[in-house]
């Protein structure tokens, strides 16, 4: 299998083949290691085959980076799975667009198990995150995954609600496995690889750039029976992984907000235009999609030496020893300015954090 996985990577690291040729190829050739033994002759015989995809592939161009990219990706316990592998999520190798190859970290077998992407916007207001957590609990008995982009607002809530229910859930990143982004979720990150993982289409060191995110969404789309959008902007993210989701035949949710709600406008705009089903109550999404409740899996030990709500708390103000005022803390854990508030005054009793003046909080370090 290393050879193979050497060959795999290696063709999509070469130079003008695109993911329709390496498919063409391996179809015909059986395997990418086939493929680069096969000769001009035969590798001439297959269809749209010319000169230049034969020489790019003889002369091996992308060997010696494709074993690099395996050197490092195993250094830093990365799955390199390619879209003919049986630990391939089967909902995106039915796509014709699906990665050829992933990046993923964490447990990707849930191919048996009911999936869910939830995404939003970035200006996740109280409104929104107490949709998220209430929904996430009364989807909890029929124990789906849920999907998301482990970006700021919604994204990173649905994240850590699912946590917090003990739910299986998956970010997929609009950069490589190697680069967090954002930092701050680090510690959201590390939990979600206890159960479930992170997911990248795209080689180590790709920083997050705009254009990459869009890839992101279709990923998200494709690994989710249904989407539901909560909250967003009338343009933006959300909008495009919807539509994504409505070309793979997926079934698309909005959930309703305050008709005088920027966060609200992108969904009302799909409920209006007929591009989402209208969410009101969580049970209209598991009886339309005919989940059934699951017996209660043994919940995956998520324990720390704090709640989440806190450890996130603590997380983000690590970054600042000297103090971080109330609102800076509220903006990067994504929590409710009194919900902030009301646990900082329980960590300031159990000593854990000090008061400042200037509505600064700093860590109390024992």
């Amino acid at each position: 299998m290393g050879e193979e996985l050497l060959h795999q990577v290696a063709l999509c690291l070469t130079p003008g083949i695109g993911v329709r040729t390496i498919r063409k190829l391996i179809s015909y050739c059986g395997s990418a290691s086939e493929v680069f033994r096969a000769n001009v002759h035969q590798l001439s015989k297959i269809p749209g085959m010319g000169p230049k995809t034969i020489s790019a592939i003889h002369q091996q161009t992308g060997i010696k980076e494709a074993q690099q990219e395996i050197d490092g990706a195993r250094k830093l316990n990365i799955r390199l799975i390619f879209y003919n592998h049986p630990q391939y999520p089967q909902r995106l190798s039915k796509l014709d667009d699906a990665p050829l190859l992933l990046y993923g970290k964490g447990d990707f077998q849930f191919s048996d198990r009911p999936t869910l992407g939830i995404v939003g916007t970035r200006n996740l207001t109280s409104y929104g995150l107490a949709i998220i957590e209430d929904f996430l609990s009364a989807w909890k008995a029929f124990d789906p995954v849920i999907i998301s982009g482990l970006a700021y607002g919604v994204d990173i809530a649905v994240h850590r609600s699912a946590i917090q229910e003990g739910l299986t859930t998956v970010g997929v990143l609009g950069n490589s496995l190697d680069i967090l982004y954002p930092p701050v979720h680090s510690g959201t990150a590390k939990r979600m690889l206890k159960n479930g993982g992170l997911l990248s289409e795209l080689r180590l060191g790709t920083k997050p750039d705009s254009f990459q995110f869009p890839k992101r969404n279709r990923i998200i789309a494709g690994l989710s029976d249904a989407l539901v959008i909560i909250e967003a902007r009338e343009s933006g993210g959300a909008l495009i992984t919807a539509d994504f989701a409505r070309k793979f035949g997926r079934m698309v949710y909005a959930v309703p907000g305050p008709v005088n709600s920027l966060s609200s406008k992108g969904c009302l705009k799909l409920i209006r235009q007929g591009a989402a089903e209208m969410l009101c109550r969580p049970q209209e999404l598991t009886d339309q999609m005919k989940w059934s409740a699951k017996s209660p899996r043994k919940a995956v030990d998520i324990s720390s030496e704090h709640p989440p709500q806190i450890a996130e708390i603590i997380e983000v103000m690590q970054e600042k020893p000297q103090g971080m005022h109330i609102d800076e803390i509220s903006w990067k854990t994504q929590l409710p300015i009194n919900r902030t508030g009301s646990l900082l005054l329980d960590m300031e009793f159990e000593g854990l954090v000090k008061c400042l003046p200037g509505k600064k909080f700093s860590l109390i370090h024992k």
